[in-house]
């Protein structure tokens, strides 16, 4: 068998790359944060394995064989929600600076899902087709890159973003999913994370808004315009 085309050549090729990147985020706690950073990824493998046989039809009992990025992402975002409602910010600190690595990490996952033949689509563009797993890893490359400029909530942001282009990509995938009430569970879980973010997001930043512009704070801006 060639090696090149094996899925765990790319994958263990992302995590090495996106160590060496987390290292560069913070040389002085690169220990701390790459400790968390493979509690979370081990996390995330346990779990889209597990639940593999919920969403997906190949599944042919060997739990080791078959895994999802979309599952084991899951698996973090309860741990985020967790560490909202508990307010544990030094969790979800580490989860803003360990997603950008792990964009990194899963975009070049994606294409060992292409030499490997899983997660197989395509996307039609103008007068070409794009197979959907180079296409994923190029989208998740572009979010690895916008999440560098962000300085906080890397992580919802990720989440909502990563969770527009997979509805996006359902349509292409040739996956065989399972339906629930004729749409297709991923989707659904999709859908779930998306408007879970987007909540999030918003009551933060609603929020801040509401407590900058207070009742006494707008009508003491208003006597100042008056004034003048």
């Amino acid at each position: 068998m060639n090696i090149f085309k094996s899925q765990g050549v790319f994958l263990v090729c992302g995590y090495l790359i996106s160590l060496m990147y987390l290292f560069k985020l913070d040389k002085t706690k690169f220990w701390q944060n790459s400790l968390f950073y493979n509690i979370l990824i081990i996390i995330g493998l346990v779990w889209g394995s597990l639940t593999y046989s919920i969403i997906f039809e190949n599944f042919n009992g060997n739990y080791f064989q078959f895994n999802s990025l979309l599952l084991s992402i899951s698996s973090v975002f309860f741990i985020y929600i967790s560490s909202l409602i508990f307010n544990q910010r030094k969790i979800i600190t580490i989860i803003n600076l360990l997603t950008v690595p792990f964009a990194l990490m899963a975009s070049v996952g994606k294409i060992g899902c292409y030499v490997a033949g899983c997660c197989k689509g395509t996307i039609p563009l103008i007068c070409i087709n794009i197979p959907l797993q180079l296409f994923e890893a190029l989208i998740l490359f572009l979010i690895f890159l916008l999440l560098r400029v962000y300085s906080q909530d890397k992580y919802i942001i990720f989440m909502i973003l990563y969770s527009i282009s997979r509805l996006i990509f359902e349509f292409y995938r040739e996956d065989t999913i399972k339906y629930f009430f004729g749409l297709k569970r991923t989707v659904l879980l999709s859908s779930l994370l998306l408007l879970t973010s987007v909540i999030i997001i918003s009551l933060k930043y609603n929020a801040i808004l509401f407590s900058k512009f207070t009742p006494i704070k707008l009508i003491n801006t208003f006597k100042g315009f008056l004034i003048k």
